[in-house]
This record gives C-alpha cells, sequence and structure tokens, in this order.
C-alpha cells in the first residue's frame, strides 16, 4: 500500500511521518485509510486512479530478446505459453517494487 503524507496540510517524507507516529499506525486505518495523530497524517493512494500497471514498466522487447532471443516474440498483452509463468513472475515482482516505494 502507498499513502499520502502530511503534516498539517503540508507533505512529508515518509521517513519523517514514522519516526513521529506509533509504530502501530497501520493496523489503525479506518475504512477509507486514513490515519491521525495530531497533525501527521497518512491517506492511502488508489493505484487504479494513479494509473498503476506493471505493464507500463517493462521494456518488453528486451525482456522478449532475454526469453526468446527474438524482441517482437514476447508482448505486453500476450506473453504466450511457453513464457507465460515468467513473465507474471516479474509483473509481480514489479508490483511488489511498487508497493516498497
Amino acid at each position: 500500500m502507498r499513502f499520502n503524507y502530511t503534516y498539517n496540510g503540508t507533505p512529508i517524507q515518509k521517513s519523517e511521518f514514522i519516526k513521529q507516529v506509533p509504530i502501530t499506525w497501520m493496523d489503525e486505518l479506518d475504512e477509507w485509510g486514513e490515519y491521525s495523530w495530531g497533525y501527521y497524517r497518512a491517506s492511502k493512494l488508489d493505484e487504479e486512479s494513479m494509473g498503476y500497471d506493471s505493464t507500463n514498466l517493462i521494456n518488453w522487447s528486451e525482456v522478449s530478446r532475454l526469453l526468446t532471443g527474438n524482441r517482437e516474440q514476447i508482448r505486453s498483452t500476450y506473453p504466450g505459453k511457453m513464457y507465460r509463468d515468467k513473465v507474471d513472475r516479474l509483473k509481480m515482482l514489479i508490483k511488489e517494487w511498487y508497493e516498497f516505494l
């Protein structure tokens, strides 16, 4: 999950927010994905509205070249039966990295 962090309405870095709020703050999110502690606030970002899609981050011709030797074999819309598992794993890893940000 990704959040916007603010102090008194001013954006702050995640590290500053984490230093100032209780360690259990994520357990105390309300039903809308919001948390506040004094003037500190975290608001969950909706990844779909942000346009997150792992296919936008992947250089498909390079992935295709690495797996098949042909830059045009694998596409974002069709990885092929033979490489589907590897491409799905790549997408999952990119999603985990994105959530880590």
